[in-house]
């Protein structure tokens, strides 16, 4: 039998890691920026220090698959900001810690 991978607390995510992340925004903001590559992708490219997204757990490098039931794979900037504005107070998000493919 295989023994669980144990990681110590506060490690963060190991690369290629899917993660559902759900968030209660309440009038804080979401505290994320996000940026699209060429290649493909909506990406966490900054997390504000105590932010929502921080205390969620979300990472820069962490790529957006899917936020409120809309694929993101092949999203747009401006489709994801919107989508991200507009999921309102529930947000749930589908992420895969990909630090490696931001660039």
């Amino acid at each position: 039998m295989k023994k669980p991978l144990l990681r110590g607390v506060g490690s963060g995510p190991l690369t290629g890691e899917l993660r559902w992340i759900s968030i209660e925004k309440s009038v804080e903001p979401l505290g994320i920026q996000i940026s699209c590559v060429d290649s493909g992708g909506v990406f966490v490219s900054t997390v504000s220090e105590h932010s929502v997204a921080s205390k969620v757990g979300l990472q820069v490098g962490d790529q957006l698959l899917e936020v409120c039931g809309i694929n993101m794979r092949s999203a747009t900037y401006q489709l994801a900001a919107n989508v991200l504005r507009q999921c309102g107070n529930s947000i749930t998000m589908l992420v895969q810690y990909s630090p490696d493919s931001m660039s």
